[in-house]
Protein backbone atom coordinates (compact mmCIF):
# COMPACT_ATOMS: atom_id res chain seq x y z
CA UNK A 1 0.00 0.00 0.00
CA UNK A 2 2.55 2.53 0.90
CA UNK A 3 4.58 1.65 -1.98
CA UNK A 4 1.46 1.89 -4.50
CA UNK A 5 1.19 5.83 -2.81
CA UNK A 6 5.06 6.60 -2.82
CA UNK A 7 5.29 5.04 -7.03
CA UNK A 8 2.11 7.49 -7.38
CA UNK A 9 3.77 10.49 -6.00
CA UNK A 10 6.69 10.25 -7.54
CA UNK A 11 4.62 9.60 -10.54
CA UNK A 12 3.07 12.95 -10.69
CA UNK A 13 6.26 14.86 -9.48
CA UNK A 14 7.75 13.57 -12.64
CA UNK A 15 4.94 14.83 -14.35
CA UNK A 16 5.25 18.02 -12.49
CA UNK A 17 8.97 18.40 -13.51
CA UNK A 18 8.42 17.16 -17.32
CA UNK A 19 5.53 19.38 -17.52
CA UNK A 20 7.41 22.41 -15.98
CA UNK A 21 10.41 22.19 -18.11
CA UNK A 22 8.44 21.84 -21.49
CA UNK A 23 6.83 25.10 -20.37
CA UNK A 24 10.44 26.91 -19.38
CA UNK A 25 11.45 25.43 -22.83
CA UNK A 26 8.70 26.55 -24.52
CA UNK A 27 9.06 29.90 -23.12
CA UNK A 28 12.96 30.23 -24.03
CA UNK A 29 12.39 28.76 -27.45
CA UNK A 30 10.21 31.51 -28.26
CA UNK A 31 12.46 34.16 -26.95
CA UNK A 32 15.07 32.96 -28.62
CA UNK A 33 12.84 32.77 -31.64
CA UNK A 34 11.67 36.37 -31.03
CA UNK A 35 15.08 37.91 -30.72
CA UNK A 36 16.79 35.76 -34.18
CA UNK A 37 14.20 37.49 -36.06
CA UNK A 38 14.78 40.95 -34.86
CA UNK A 39 18.30 40.53 -35.44
CA UNK A 40 18.04 38.79 -38.27
CA UNK A 41 15.94 41.43 -39.87
CA UNK A 42 18.08 43.97 -38.08
CA UNK A 43 20.54 42.50 -40.70
CA UNK A 44 19.11 41.71 -43.61
CA UNK A 45 17.64 45.31 -43.43
CA UNK A 46 21.32 46.50 -42.74
CA UNK A 47 22.80 44.24 -45.75
CA UNK A 48 19.61 45.64 -48.36
CA UNK A 49 20.56 48.93 -47.78
CA UNK A 50 24.40 48.78 -47.60
CA UNK A 51 23.85 47.19 -51.51
CA UNK A 52 21.14 49.71 -52.24
CA UNK A 53 23.92 52.21 -50.80
CA UNK A 54 26.59 50.75 -52.31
Amino acid sequence: MRRCADNGHITRGLIITVVLFLFTFNVCFNLLQEAFHSVSLKFLSGLFSFLFVA
